[in-house]
């Protein structure tokens, strides 16, 4: 890990990846992952999908919670094995059973996304959630609001997600805000949520200021015509 991240030596991918083979040669599940993150790719060393697959299942038939999830995403994102979701599903629930709230996390989208159960899709969310995962208490969120239509009980997991400055968070509440859902609507206080969300790194974010503002100035304008418009109305009603 010293020469993985250059803690107190100078960085050396190669001689990390020397140290941790030594120790996976001895069956040390931590080193197995972390040799499969190593060939994932990076400054030092070019990725080798094949190879990171290998350790990742190495790691997991060890029993390694992180083995099992990086393997799931293997089989997710078809990286160094061809893509099967139901074999990704399979290691996420393994490593979720295990306590990894990442796994968690990843199982409440691999159910909703699918539409095969719902019921399933919140209650791994929630789970994660409980225990502080940042993503899934965004995306608990995201379900009450698309799913349930309860946009109260959104507002409660956005604002959790936002305690730990989640920008998604942050972005979604800004829409609630902008549309009254679940809220009383507040144009102002929308953009300010929508800025935070591009402190924060958002992506478009910037852009779906950019269409709060414009629209916020249209209604601005609009709504100055009218009042013009109103005192005249009602002279030629008298008349």
């Amino acid at each position: 890990m010293l020469y993985l991240n250059g803690w107190g030596v100078e960085k050396n991918v190669n001689l990390a990846l020397e140290n941790y083979k030594m120790a996976a040669a001895h069956g040390d599940e931590t080193a197995m992952s972390q040799i499969g993150f190593i060939f994932m790719g990076n400054e030092e060393i070019e990725a080798n999908p094949e190879q990171s697959f290998y350790w990742f299942n190495e790691a997991a038939k060890k029993g390694s919670d992180v083995g099992m999830y990086n393997l799931a995403c293997c089989y997710r994102d078809g990286f160094g094995i061809e893509v099967d979701v139901e074999i990704a599903a399979e290691w996420f629930k393994k490593s979720a059973g295990l306590g990894y709230l990442d796994a968690m996390c990843e199982l409440g989208g691999y159910y909703q996304d699918s539409l095969i159960d719902p019921d399933k899709a919140k209650m791994w969310y929630l789970k994660a959630a409980e225990l502080g995962h940042v993503e899934a208490q965004n995306k608990l969120g995201v379900f009450y609001a698309n799913i349930e239509n309860d946009y109260k009980e959104a507002i409660k997991w956005y604002k959790k997600a936002m305690e730990q400055d989640s920008p998604c968070a942050y972005r979604n509440y800004a829409f609630c805000l902008w549309n009254g859902d679940g809220v009383k609507e507040n144009k102002k206080k929308a953009m300010e949520m929508m800025q935070k969300a591009i402190s924060l790194g958002y992506p478009n974010a910037e852009n779906e200021l950019k269409e709060m503002q414009q629209a916020d100035q249209n209604r601005q304008y609009r709504d100055m015509v009218l009042d013009e418009i109103e005192p005249l109305t009602v002279e030629l009603k008298r008349i």
